[in-house]
Formats: C-alpha cells, sequence, structure tokens
C-alpha cells in the first residue's frame, strides 16, 4: 500500500512531474529552448515579487494587525527594513520569519525565527514556529529537535506535540511513538482534527488498513459538523480520497476527488492530492486541466501559477508556460 503523506496546515503545494510527452514534428531548437526556459525564470522571479509591499515606515502594531488578518504578503518587506534597521529586536525577527513562512520561504524564515528564540521572552512562541518552518522546508530531524527543546520545558505542549509526531510521520520514524504523541495530543486536546487526520495517516502507514478506514468514517461524520473550519473538512474529503486510491479502488477515488474539488474548489489540499491522483493514472492533461480550472477562480495565487508553470517546462511547452507566467504578471 503506498504510504501517503500527511495533511499538514504548513504543507506547500507538491505536485510530481508528468510524463514528457511525444517530440512533435518540428522541434524548436534548443537556443529557443534556452530563451524560453531564461524568459519564463525572468518572469517567475518577477511574479514572485510584485505582490511585495514597498516603502513606507509601518510600526510593529501595524505590521502585527496586518499578520493578524492574514495579510503576511504586505508585511514582508517593511519587516526585512524593521529587522535590517533593529537587528536585536526579537519581535523584529519573529514577525519576519511568521511572514516569510506564510508566503512560502520556509528556508529563509528559519534563520529570523532562529535570532528571536535566541531571546527567553520568545523561546517558546519561535521555538514553536522554529519547528513548523523547520517543518514545511522538509527538514524533518531539525523539526523533531525543534518540538524536543519545547517538551522538555513542557512535556505536553500539545503544539509541540503535533509537529512533532507530523515530522516523524514524514520521515518515516518510529511509527509507534507517532501514534503515541497523536494519542496524547488527542487525550489532551479531544477535538483537534489535525492530530486525528496525521494519526490515520500514521495507521495506513503502519499497514493498518481496518483501524484506518474506521478513523476515516468517523473524521468524514465529524466533517458533516457546521462549526468544522473549511480547510479541515477539506483535508478529510481529500484523505479519504487518497485512501480509496491506496485500496485500489480507483474509479471510487476519482469520483471523491472531483466531489472533493467540488466542494472546496480552491483548497490546496484537495487539488494537490488530486494532482498527484491523476499523474499516478497516466491523466497529465487532465492534471494540468484542474489545476488551470483552480487558477482561473484564484487568479492571484502565484504558488498554483508557478506550479503549473514548472509542470509545463516539465512537459518541454517552454511557451505556454511564459505565456501563463507573463499573465500573472498583467493582472
Amino acid at each position: 500500500m503506498k504510504i501517503r503523506r500527511a495533511c499538514h496546515p504548513s504543507r506547500a503545494l507538491s505536485i510530481a512531474s508528468s510524463p514528457t510527452p511525444a517530440r512533435p514534428r518540428e522541434a524548436p531548437s534548443r537556443r529557443t529552448h534556452a530563451r524560453s526556459r531564461t524568459r519564463a525564470a525572468a518572469l517567475a522571479c518577477l511574479l514572485a515579487v510584485v505582490a511585495l509591499a514597498c516603502g513606507g515606515d509601518e510600526s510593529l502594531d501595524q505590521l502585527r494587525a496586518l499578520q493578524a488578518k492574514g495579510d503576511f504578503t504586505a508585511t514582508v518587506e517593511p519587516l526585512r527594513r524593521l529587522v535590517d534597521a533593529h537587528p536585536d529586536d526579537p519581535e523584529a525577527s519573529y514577525l519576519y520569519g511568521i511572514a516569510l513562512l506564510n508566503t512560502g520561504a520556509p528556508d529563509r524564515a528559519i534563520w529570523a525565527i532562529r535570532k528571536a528564540a535566541a531571546s527567553p521572552a520568545w523561546k517558546r512562541p519561535a521555538g514553536l514556529a522554529l519547528a513548523n518552518a523547520a517543518f514545511a522546508a522538509q527538514e524533518w530531524e531539525n523539526a523533531i529537535r525543534s518540538a524536543n527543546e519545547l517538551l522538555e520545558d513542557d512535556p505536553d505542549d500539545v503544539d509541540a506535540l503535533l509537529v512533532r509526531a507530523n515530522a516523524r510521520l514524514e520521515n518515516h520514524d518510529d511509527l509507534e511513538s507517532v501514534i503515541a504523541d497523536l494519542d496524547r495530543v488527542i487525550e489532551l486536546r479531544p477535538d483537534d482534527v489535525n492530530a486525528r487526520i496525521a494519526r490515520v495517516s500514521t495507521l495506513i502507514a503502519m499497514g493498518r488498513v481496518d483501524e484506518a478506514a474506521e478513523g476515516i468514517t468517523a473524521l468524514e461524520d465529524e466533517a458533516k459538523a457546521s462549526d468544522v473550519p473549511e480547510p479541515l473538512r477539506a483535508q478529510v474529503c481529500a484523505i479519504a480520497a487518497a485512501f480509496a486510491n491506496d485500496r485500489g479502488r480507483h474509479d471510487e477515488a476519482k469520483a471523491k476527488f472531483e466531489a472533493c474539488l467540488e466542494q472546496f474548489p480552491r483548497n490546496m489540499a484537495v487539488v494537490g492530492e488530486y494532482v498527484d491522483f491523476l499523474d499516478q493514472r497516466q491523466m497529465p492533461e487532465a492534471a494540468n486541466a484542474v489545476m488551470r480550472a483552480t487558477l482561473e477562480q484564484s487568479p492571484n495565487d502565484s504558488s498554483i501559477r508557478l506550479s503549473l508553470s514548472r509542470r509545463l517546462v516539465s512537459m518541454k511547452r517552454y511557451e505556454e508556460s511564459e505565456a501563463l507566467l507573463r499573465a500573472g504578471t498583467q493582472l
């Protein structure tokens, strides 16, 4: 049985490369391909920076308020300037790291958050952010190490337990300990749907299929409640579809994925899992169509645009990739 990755809030959209299509009758020259790749790379860089804030002398209070609203992109540049001007301010470093973590730059976030964690007053929040940044960067050992440091101070730190469990699961490290951590999280926080999702993923990885099936059924029942946040309901939907695929029930999985996509058309956990499924089934054009449809609904989402662009490059469709990136700069 194929091991699925646990859905996690900080997981970036990961799209498997598609098989290379048949060579066209009149293939462009290598020089043309090189020029296209260069232009695509330049456009990708431009697309990545067009949303950055510039200028201004925003205070920490203002930047904190923007982050509280979920507008992390607007805080990146102002916080970079603040950190440059006040390199010893732990809160500025912490907020800068959080901004980077939430705008798809976990590798850059780590150094800023680690700097904040050196301050005793910021040890816990920065330590947890450091563990999450390492997880997002797929540095599983560092995520486990950071979580362990927090758990030395408080063995029942639920958030640290959850990060450690997810990192160990991704690292295929001591899955019995993963179950133990998740059981403790559920004991301390019974309504934690993330912990239940991770527990199901761990059971799948351990081959305990019947228990996993029971867990998914329970999650699907709980997800019908109106007070469950939409992102969690989407994760439950995606993992149920992926589980059907893992059990070889491909038609059932496809139907479930399509239902998930109809209900949660902009959720990246759903889109990413469905694209992975279609690629596994040798349906790259269908996967591209899913991504294009998602991009049409969220044209300003640079992560989707860049992911689709990379897929097109992997298929040697350089002009399409360039046009896609260029369109993103004209919004």
